[in-house]
């Protein structure tokens, strides 16, 4: 029975270990989902990003079809980016302001969803 235990726990941490998740190049800090399912998404890395690292991050993201979906990058200690005032906006008007207007319209990269599903890029990265 012990050496059953064994095996069955030592089947566990293997298989927990085959599939470990790629670290992300930025972390999450703001989320709003309106209640149409439109979305504006905030990321934050400490280090610049570039253009293959933060279409590594949304390639699994998934918008609802028909609505549209907003997600914005931020990068350097010194530039934070919006969490609670993202999170808690009101309404999508005010989610989509508070990425443009100071402190947090110092973006390094916007990808922008529309109601198509057709996805384009901003950037502000020199």
């Amino acid at each position: 029975m012990l050496i059953a235990r064994a095996a069955i726990l030592s089947a566990v941490f293997a298989f927990a270990g085959c599939d470990e998740a790629e670290e992300s190049a930025a972390t999450q800090t703001g989320y709003f989902k309106s209640d149409a399912n439109e979305r504006v998404i905030a990321y934050h890395s400490d280090e610049p990003l570039t253009r293959e690292d933060v279409e590594a991050v949304v390639s699994g993201q998934v918008f609802t079809q028909g609505r549209l979906g907003r997600v914005v990058f931020y990068s350097g200690q010194d530039n934070p980016a919006p969490a609670d005032a993202l999170t808690l906006a009101a309404d999508l008007p005010a989610a989509l302001q508070v990425t443009a207007n100071p402190p947090f319209d110092q973006w390094d990269w916007v990808l922008s969803v529309n109601p198509a599903g057709e996805r384009s890029w901003k950037s502000n990265v020199e």
